[in-house]
């Protein structure tokens, strides 16, 4: 292949040619150090030494605004409005989910301007979005205002998931996470579970049902189009709508993280139709936002796929840089064939390489080494680095060595989405949906069938090829690629697919999550918050067409891809044991409500879900409590005597109690020689007051005795 420049990393000096002349003026990363630079032809030149000059300052006055920023000749556009986003409903009693979100947060359509220094973008944390999965429910929060910053933010912030962000290696957190069950799939389908996560597991639970009730439209976010700028305009410093960002290419493109030459068709097989390029050393890293990824797909699913890869390519995943799959799908009830590209991180030695794959060499004196087995032909390359593997069927007549200079000859849908595709994003799937649901019985494992299925359905009949990218750091960064048959053009699929999409949030809590009764506390959390996150997932979705394909690209935090995973995979175990024909109570008004008229009764009537984890004490009594609609006063003083503290962590998990049962459990725990807790009931004030033995016989308060509960 020719070479377009020879360049020098300017951070490790390290020699790179490019082969690709459209990368040149772009930013690029060093495959060396992995720093990003700007491809200029001919390394840079030093810059030339300088009179060093003292300065100072005009005035004492501190100086402001001294962040570079491009200043538009134009006025400034009136700020960009956030649209409401829909409340869901209450669910009918204290046995449904709770409601998505508390307090649901006002979500923006726009984003500040890209930068345009060579320095690489350090995208913003929207505060408390979408944090670590943790089994502890959260606070109310009230949303931060955004930081002023110079890189891009995400169309829209999502709200609290659960938990927040541990810090250091937060080892404890991830190995409660890898204690999830997880279900087992085939193993390339695995690679696409946040891609299920957001529309096919999602609108399987919804085709699960054997009713279903009339769902009224969602709201559709819109934003003002005035003043909108066209591509000659200048760059205003302000924040750029989701309407001017489906009007610019150039602009979402900024957003890609991981930028770079599109995955190569060299060295794979003609006729493949199903492409997957993974990078496995990065998913496999230690960096803490692969960690939790992981983590988020569940110990079970990972340590599978480990498996498989390692059984494939005779390599830890750690050890391999990148992973191209080209995947031969035939007709109906055919096995797959598996053509592989492995390129390692480090070179190997020949002779422990050969050692690794059986078989006869095909060549009695290489070059090329190629071991030839009944089934597979194994060509490991001269760089020692790089290993090509082929069902024997289409290895013979010399197509495996000429490989090396010919890119494979394939479908030209499938050949554009990978032309405008990145070796450097953690993972990308190509292949045509019709293809993937004639082979949907040897790809897919039986309980992922159904949801991968109504996933290829979703598409539509008018989708001849489309391809899926993600990578989750520094951003959560998804694009969708979409070539329509010859009966259809992108517009059309534009506009259908935008709607589908719009309406899923609404669909996916009036007639999924409403009608289902989890158990664990951490599966309602995850499960009553799913709903939210497919809306901010849908406000963070931009749709670009033109005359060749439909683009719909995502940015959000980079924790949604992990909370994401985790809210499908509790959200499809769920729907296995939940009765979708059942119809959803409506929610009682507060005069509908009725409680007993005495505290004690109330105690003894009010069922609730008990179960703590690292809850500080003051937290349990005011939510048991507050499930009573009984007021809690707990003594700080009679606490400070006793030696206790309000933050004492309460570990127990009773499932459905009374509240009795429930305050009896922390308060009998506190039974000590010098110090007891107890319990004060005021029925006149409808009260409790948690203090301790001492100090309730000092002001004279009755003490409530709890009967004996069996543990």
């Amino acid at each position: 292949m020719a070479v377009a420049a020879k360049l020098r990393c300017p951070h490790c000096k390290q020699d790179i040619k490019i082969t690709n002349p459209a990368l040149l003026g772009k930013k690029v990363k060093c495959p060396g150090c992995q720093k990003p630079f700007i491809a200029s032809e001919g390394p840079p030149s030093p810059p030339e030494p300088e009179e060093e000059v003292p300065l100072r300052l005009a005035s004492d006055d501190l100086p402001v605004g001294t962040k570079a920023r491009i200043v538009s000749d134009a006025p400034l556009p009136p700020p960009v409005l956030n649209p409401p986003v829909p409340e869901f409903p209450q669910p009918a009693s204290l046995e449904p989910l709770p409601p998505p979100v508390l307090n649901p947060p006002v979500v923006p359509t726009s984003i500040p301007v890209a930068p345009v220094a060579p320095a690489p973008p350090s995208f913003p944390t929207v505060a408390d979005a979408f944090p670590a999965p943790n089994v502890n429910p959260p606070a109310p929060q009230v949303a931060a205002p955004a930081p002023q910053v110079s890189a891009p933010v995400p169309p829209a912030a999502v709200p609290p998931v659960v938990g927040s962000p541990p810090a250091g290696g937060a080892t404890s957190e991830l190995d409660r996470m890898r204690k999830r069950r997880g279900k087992g799939t085939w193993m390339w389908v695995l690679l696409g579970v946040v891609a299920v996560a957001v529309i096919g597991g999602a609108g399987y639970l919804v085709s699960q049902q054997k009713t279903k009730t009339p769902v009224t439209d969602a709201p559709v976010a819109t934003t003002p189009t005035d003043n909108v700028p066209t591509n000659d305009s200048p760059i205003h410093d302000g924040v750029y709508s989701k309407r001017e960002l489906e009007l610019s290419t150039e602009l979402v493109r900024d957003f890609a993280p991981a930028q770079g030459e599109p995955i190569s068709l060299l060295m794979l097989p003609d006729g493949v139709n199903y492409v997957v390029h993974l990078r496995p050393a990065e998913l496999w890293s230690n960096d803490f936002e692969f960690q939790v990824f992981r983590a988020a797909l569940t110990e079970d699913v990972t340590n599978w796929m480990a498996a498989k890869i390692e059984e494939l390519t005779k390599h830890k995943p750690e050890q391999i840089e990148e992973l191209t799959l080209g995947i031969f799908l035939g007709a109906r009830g055919m096995e797959p064939e598996i053509a592989a590209v492995v390129r390692l991180k480090e070179p190997g030695r020949m002779s422990e390489l050969s050692g690794l794959f059986t078989g006869e060499l095909a060549v009695e004196l290489p070059p090329p080494y190629i071991k030839m087995t009944a089934a597979q032909a194994v060509w490991i390359q001269e760089d020692q680095q790089t290993i090509v593997i082929w069902p024997k069927t289409v290895a013979g007549s010399g197509a495996l060595q000429d490989s090396a200079n010919i890119e494979a000859d394939v479908m030209p849908h499938m050949k554009r989405l990978i032309r405008n595709s990145s070796r450097q994003n953690l993972v990308t799937i190509v292949a045509s949906p019709t293809d993937l649901k004639i082979a949907s019985e040897k790809l897919f494992a039986q309980p992922v069938q159904a949801p991968m299925n109504h996933l290829l359905n979703w598409f539509g009949e008018d989708v001849e090829y489309a391809s899926w990218t993600v990578h989750p750091d520094p951003y959560l960064y998804s694009q969708i690629g979409v070539c329509a048959k010859s009966t259809s053009n992108p517009a059309i699929l534009k506009n259908r697919l935008e709607s589908q999409l719009a309406d899923l949030p609404q669909i996916m809590w009036k007639d999924v999550a409403l009608k289902m009764h989890p158990r664990e506390k951490r599966v309602r959390d995850f499960v009553g918050r799913y709903p939210a996150m497919l809306e901010a997932f849908q406000q963070s979705t931009v749709f670009q067409n033109d005359a060749d394909q439909l683009t719909v690209t995502t940015v959000l935090p980079a924790m949604a891809g992990p909370n994401l995973a985790l809210a499908t995979l509790f959200t499809v175990a769920e729907a296995e044991e939940t009765d979708f024909s059942t119809m959803v109570a409506q929610t009682p008004s507060a005069t509908q409500v009725v409680l007993p008229d005495t505290v004690l009764e109330r105690m003894k009537y009010v069922k609730l879900e008990a179960e703590f984890q690292a809850k500080p004490i003051e937290e349990a009594f005011v939510y048991i409590c507050g499930e009573m609609k009984v007021e809690v006063f707990v003594d700080g003083d009679a606490f400070k005597d006793a030696g206790w503290t309000k933050n004492m962590k309460q570990d127990f998990n009773l499932g459905v109690v009374t509240a009795e049962r429930a305050l009896a459990q922390i308060i009998n725990k506190y039974d000590e020689r010098l110090s007891q807790m107890v319990v004060s009931i005021d029925e006149k004030n409808m009260r409790i007051t948690v203090t301790t033995k001492k100090f309730a016989e000092r002001d004279n308060l009755p003490i409530y005795e709890f009967p004996k509960f069996d543990e």
